[in-house]
């Protein structure tokens, strides 16, 4: 009917239409966009979550009457017609996912929404620790020596999270200091393998893991404990926009739980989808504007409850209240080719702003300064911003 079949045309039938939502699941923290509900393509039955405000992300509408007072208006775009920005909303990981797109059909676009978001709900089956028999449930119940095999998917998240892990000194860590680095990962098996049990005692943790997800040896000792929360909604934004991207449609913008942002090709005749970022206290005041265009945002705050922990200290982080962090969509997924995973810009942007909710400014400033196109915001009692870097010459 629409010519060549997309490639991804959707995951097995039996998940399309799965919906799971965890209201108390604290997967990181959230910003919020501001979005016009003109065109919106939002079920009528379902009403967008209302969540408690950390880090803020605002969009504004692009169309020239919503020009921020004092803007010049551009010319009409004869090829812009405000009847073809579409919306569409599904509730997954604990998030609400948004794709607002452009796109003449709105039949063929809704479709394409519907195959991504099947892909989001088939992550969440292997991904999510709140899903008894998921991948990461099974690696967190695994004894010294024990193994799991698991999906491609599973492992290039896990692969990702290692990378990053070693990257930022401990920083980011899915196990919060329970031994991910004591784990095997067997890439071309699509194997994991437990190591040896932590030797320490660990105290309950604020971020709400519990004891009892994974089993003790005769020892009493306490396995590995993942949680790819402050990864996972990222990797699977960056897995809506290759689905999207197969059915050809490149003017788009997706979110998940408005923390986790990737923007492709912006509206015909505009040059990027304007965002902002607003102090989490505040959220009319605007901290810092940003352009996007095949770039990624993440976002990580606390405002919501003491749900990041320092990995090294298992305590709660208390002196940051934000960190964001952006970059263009090329220079985050060269950094996951590093770790042999498909390009996952969102993911990483992810990661990396929970990692600087608790590095130190020297270190997030030595890391921007390595990794040119990089650009950091952290909220303490005033907001300091780490500029991007250019690319050396010879680059």
């Amino acid at each position: 009917m629409f010519g060549s079949t997309p490639k991804h045309m959707g995951s097995d039938p039996l998940y399309a239409g799965w919906r799971r939502f965890y209201a108390d699941q604290p997967w990181k923290g959230r910003c919020q966009f501001e979005v016009p509900d003109a065109g919106a393509e939002a079920p009528a039955s379902r009403t967008r979550p209302q969540v408690s405000l950390t880090a803020a992300v605002h969009l504004h509408e692009v169309r020239v009457f919503e020009l921020e007072a004092g803007a010049s208006a551009p010319a009409p775009d004869p090829r812009a017609r405000v009847t073809d920005m579409h919306r569409f909303q599904h509730a997954a990981m604990a998030a609400q996912f948004e794709i607002r797109c452009t796109c003449a059909d709105g039949g063929y676009a809704r479709q394409a929404a519907r195959a991504a978001f099947a892909e989001v709900d088939r992550l969440e089956l292997q991904l999510s620790r709140f899903v008894e028999n998921s991948d990461i449930t099974r690696i967190n119940h695994l004894l010294p020596g024990e193994s799991a095999v698991v999906s491609f998917e599973t492992m290039q998240c896990l692969r990702l999270a290692s990378l990053i892990h070693l990257e930022t000194g401990g920083a980011f860590d899915i196990a919060l200091g329970t031994g991910f680095e004591t784990l095997e990962l067997l890439a071309e098996q699509f194997t994991v393998r437990g190591g040896p049990p932590s030797l320490r005692e660990l105290p309950p943790s604020p971020f709400g893991l519990r004891r009892d997800e994974s089993r003790a040896t005769d020892q009493g000792f306490v396995g590995v404990r993942l949680d790819l929360g402050a990864l996972g909604k990222g990797y699977a934004v960056d897995r809506i926009a290759d689905v999207l991207e197969d059915w050809e449609i490149n003017e788009v913008l997706i979110d998940a739980g408005s923390s986790s942002v990737l923007a492709l090709e912006p509206p015909a005749g505009e040059e990027a989808w304007p965002l902002t970022i607003s102090d989490p206290a505040d959220s009319g005041a605007i901290l810092a504007r940003i352009s996007a265009r095949q770039r990624a945002l993440g976002a990580s705050g606390i405002r919501k409850s003491d749900h990041i922990v320092n990995p090294l200290t298992r305590a709660p982080v208390r002196s940051r209240q934000a960190a964001w962090v952006s970059a263009p969509r090329v220079a985050l997924a060269a950094i996951s080719r590093r770790a042999d995973v498909d390009d996952s810009p969102t993911a990483v942007a992810d990661a990396l702003s929970t990692a600087f909710m608790i590095s130190p400014v020297e270190e997030i400033a030595a890391y921007c300064e390595t990794h040119p196109g990089l650009e950091v915001w952290i909220l303490e009692r005033n907001l300091t911003h780490f500029p991007a870097a250019a690319a050396p010459d010879n680059e």
